[in-house]
């Protein structure tokens, strides 16, 4: 089996096809494509999340979910973008600016300048100046 092929399976498997799906579509036996998949869930062969590219595991190491550090930054810049259905806007209420902020943060000014202006304006009323 090629590196190609390895590659190709790996995609097919990613888009959710059955063993005989994939292997009838490379013109690979089903228990050879069976093998492959299995000996890389039991950890033998690293994928790499974001490219695809089949790399070993440093013996000893932690298994590694990326080739490099490009995929990584890669990867999670594509998610962050997909979180963007949990970001909602809030008004500050110093300035009136609208914001994004995300719906598990408490936070209502949008920068620490305006958290700042608001505490000494409450400071300044408590003592009278």
């Amino acid at each position: 089996m090629t590196n190609d092929q390895k590659v190709e399976i790996l995609k097919l498997h990613k888009q959710g096809l059955g063993y005989k799906a994939i292997g009838r579509s490379l013109d690979i036996p089903v228990d050879n494509v069976k093998k492959f998949i299995k000996r890389l869930k039991s950890e033998d062969i690293c994928i790499c999340l974001e490219c695809g590219s089949i790399f070993s595991p440093l013996p000893g190491k932690k298994i590694k979910r990326f080739c490099s550090k490009k995929c990584r930054l890669r990867y999670w810049q594509k998610k962050t973008r997909t979180s963007l259905k949990y970001k909602i806007q809030k008004v500050c209420p110093e300035c009136g600016a609208v914001f994004m902020t995300y719906k598990y943060r408490q936070g209502i000014f949008c920068s620490k300048e305006c958290f700042q202006k608001h505490e000494s304006k409450k400071w300044r009323e408590a003592n009278g100046k």
